[in-house]
């Protein structure tokens, strides 16, 4: 089993993109414990979006104490998912390494 399975978000990432986030999001389950969304070019989101990672976040769970972890967050989705409360409830930060 891998480590870790990034799923790199679209700039744009809406309901229009629930057939193909489903798809990676499986794939990665089945694949590792530890799934990270890179979030680097996300210039927008609708709640369609946050509501397909909150449920990746349930179906990790469901696996077993499986990690959901936010990457490189653009500004924009950074502020969406404080607001919406994502961090709390849902998603884990990447804290960057101290050298």
């Amino acid at each position: 089993m891998t480590d870790t399975i990034e799923i790199t978000l679209p700039e744009k990432f809406t309901y229009d993109d629930y057939a193909w986030f489903f798809e990676a999001s499986h794939r990665a389950m089945t694949q590792t414990d530890r799934v990270e969304l890179n979030c680097c070019r996300v210039s927008y989101l609708d709640s369609a979006a946050l509501g397909m990672i909150a449920y990746l976040h349930k179906q990790l769970k469901a696996r077993g104490s499986k990690e959901l972890i936010i990457t490189q967050p653009t500004g924009y989705c950074e502020e969406i998912f404080q607001i919406a409360n994502m961090y709390t409830h849902y998603v884990k930060k990447d804290s960057p390494s101290v050298h």
